[in-house]
């Protein structure tokens, strides 16, 4: 989300304001009370209202981005066909248009958008952003092969971020791998998932940024649990799964070294239970299958 420029005799200085602070939902009023008083004619109304549609999205009111994005389709007419602002505003349309009704033809049409957005280079948080909203949408209704083709438009956008966003990258690639799997255990998508914890790994263990190496972590050991529970259900189906490998102890410790003084006591954990257990997404679609719980610990 950017900063637009005010066009002339408005001032959006509150907009910016908000949007900065990371309070889109002022963001987004303010946007309603400026958007009729704005010249349409105006150069740049253009990236007002896709800047005004995104602070409205990212406030969970797509309702009032569709004012904004209906006007941006509209403007779509006066481009080159080959111009890249095209096929955002279609996937900010799309995405407005599902978050207010998510049905079949609304999905097709997100997922149809996002499609096209693999072709355009660039970054692109609102593509990202709408692949990802759409992709939990389609994992808990079970629609796996969508869901996979999604993660798979997702991981793509996400790529063009670079380094930066390489976690999300590999976050996307695991709901791709997984999902695919899902619709169809085979035992290509297990190996695919192990080699892809491999590759996480290898990052998270050169990485410099503390937050991007404890986003990492957890990505590997979420993929590292699916690549093993892929080949169990391979094995559970009477297939041959991937290679079994002997698992690396020192892993843990590696990716998580334990601080502190060995000189000191060690010390005593107290656990707090609770009667309601952790649920797992769309458990009734996953009974039978052989699965892990993640847990972490702060000492």
């Amino acid at each position: 989300l950017g900063l637009v420029a005010a066009p002339a005799h408005a001032d959006l200085r509150a907009f910016n304001a908000a949007v900065s602070a990371g309070d889109f939902r002022t963001a987004s009023n303010v946007a309603a009370e400026t958007w009729p008083q704005l010249p349409k004619a105006d150069p740049d109304i253009a990236v007002v209202a896709r800047e005004f549609a995104w602070a409205s999205m990212l406030a969970g009111e797509p309702g009032r981005a569709q004012a904004y994005t209906s006007f941006l389709i509209g403007k779509s007419s006066m481009l080159r066909p080959d111009d890249p602002a095209i096929v955002t505003w279609r996937v900010l349309d799309a995405w407005a248009t599902f978050a207010v009704r998510p049905t079949s033809a609304s999905r097709r049409a997100l997922q149809d958008a996002l499609q096209m957005r693999t072709a355009v280079v660039g970054k692109d948080l609102i593509s990202l952003r709408a692949a990802q909203a759409l992709f939990r949408d389609q994992w808990s209704a079970g629609l796996w092969r969508d869901a996979s083709a999604v993660a798979g438009s997702g991981a793509h956008v996400a790529r063009d971020f670079g380094q930066g966003f390489v976690d999300t990258f590999y976050q996307l690639e695991m709901g791709r791998l997984a999902a695919s799997f899902v619709d169809r255990a085979t035992p290509e998508a297990a190996l695919y998932l192990k080699e892809l914890a491999k590759r996480i790994y290898g990052d998270a263990i050169i990485t410099t940024d503390p937050g991007m190496r404890e986003r990492l972590i957890s990505t590997f050991f979420a993929v590292d649990a699916w690549a093993e529970a892929a080949s169990l259900r391979l094995q559970q189906q009477g297939k041959k799964g991937i290679p079994a490998e002997r698992p690396d102890p020192t892993i843990p410790s590696r990716l998580t070294p334990a601080p502190g003084n060995p000189a000191l006591p060690e010390c005593q954990v107290t656990r707090v239970s609770g009667a309601k257990q952790p649920d797992f997404p769309a458990n009734k679609k996953f009974q039978g299958w052989p699965g892990f719980a993640i847990y972490r610990l702060t000492l």
